[in-house]
């Protein structure tokens, strides 16, 4: 079972492969083994992975994300790493 954070990763995953090509996340993912890239995603150049973290935590949350609550802030920013260091597949 995931926890909300792994699901919320997995429907961010989602969104984000029906927005891009297979080359477009393979061009991300080469992109952010770049020691110039870290502490930052190559997603930015291709999209607006914001709009689809957003997307992703109402479609499995069922809500808005509430940005003056820090476990819904955290809870974006881990689902994104995670969906970056498993390279964008579920």
């Amino acid at each position: 079972m995931q926890t909300p954070t792994e699901q919320l990763s997995s429907a961010f995953t989602k969104i984000i492969s029906q927005w891009l090509t297979r080359d477009e996340i393979e061009q991300i993912n080469t992109l952010n083994e770049n020691p110039d890239y870290e502490g930052y995603c190559a997603s930015h150049q291709f999209c607006d992975p914001n709009a689809a973290l957003l997307q992703a935590f109402k479609e499995t949350f069922g809500r808005e994300a509430d940005f003056s609550s820090m476990e819904d802030t955290n809870m974006m920013n881990e689902a994104h790493g995670i969906s970056k260091a498993m390279k964008y597949l579920n």
